[in-house]
């Protein structure tokens, strides 16, 4: 996937080293708790975390002021052959200066993804509003909610979307069910 502008001052491209401590930069006190606690690891940690276990496909939109204002990828979920988790961290910059073209663009990145994996799928916090509003604009389905999930045994959304019709039939299970047949808060939490 070629580096591809999606503003007059941002572009997108493939993620690399340094770009989990150049959006660590950007991002606010706040968002740093968050991602951190996501994780259940320090927030410079849980974007390394992210990065490597995406490194097959995984993007950095870079502010070209600031440095990188989000990140986004998907990583193989190995429970699930042909499943991957999709996560987002974005900055507040990002949301700012370009939340418009980074959402116009999203839909051929998620097909992008979804080439490499047959279905994908997030549980995000509840309170979460700006990933599932971001999941549900790349036309993902929420499928239910799982009471108590990672490391703040907190309610979350599972929200999942197929390659196509035929991965969403042959995946029917996870979107009846959710990755996990038995939801145990013990088992997921980490």
């Amino acid at each position: 996937m070629l580096a591809k502008p999606i503003s007059n001052s941002a572009h997108a491209r493939a993620a690399v080293a340094g770009d989990p401590e150049s959006l660590h930069a950007n991002l606010t006190e706040a968002e740093r708790v968050r991602t951190g606690a996501l994780y259940g690891r320090e927030p410079m940690a849980a974007l390394e975390f992210s990065l490597e276990h995406s490194r097959e496909c995984c993007l950095s939109i870079v502010d070209d002021a600031t440095g990188v204002v989000g990140m986004f990828g998907i990583a193989p979920f190995p429970q699930w052959p042909g499943a991957g988790t999709i996560w987002l961290t974005p900055s507040e910059r990002l949301l700012r200066d370009h939340k418009l073209i980074f959402l116009q663009q999203c839909p051929r990145w998620i097909a992008y993804m979804l080439e490499r994996y047959e279905v994908a799928f997030n549980l995000v916090p509840e309170h979460d509003e700006t990933e599932i509003r971001w999941l549900k604009w790349c036309g993902f389905e929420f499928i239910g909610t799982y009471e108590k999930y990672g490391p703040s045994l907190t309610p979350h959304w599972l929200f999942a979307k197929a390659r196509d019709g035929e991965m969403r039939r042959r995946h029917e299970r996870l979107f009846e069910e959710g990755p996990f047949a038995a939801p145990d808060p013990e088992a997921i939490a980490s």
